[in-house]
């Protein structure tokens, strides 16, 4: 399954996204079609929380 990468979007069009997915998910849940499997899938199409982080100083970088 090809995965999906959200940080190309816009990022309305990934809220866009991802509450369309949610919608799926609660339709197909109600109908009892979403198993183990599928939920481990769609867990990773969505994207993962990246904790923060301090960018490198030129300085550092080149050793100057």
């Amino acid at each position: 399954m090809k995965e999906i990468d959200l940080s190309i979007l816009p990022e309305e069009a990934q809220k866009e996204l991802i509450e369309f997915y949610e919608y799926l998910v609660e339709k197909y849940k109600r109908k009892g079609q979403i198993n183990e499997y599928n939920t481990k899938i769609i867990e990773k199409l969505l994207p993962k929380s990246v904790g923060s982080f301090e960018p490198i100083k030129r300085e550092d970088l080149y050793g100057r």
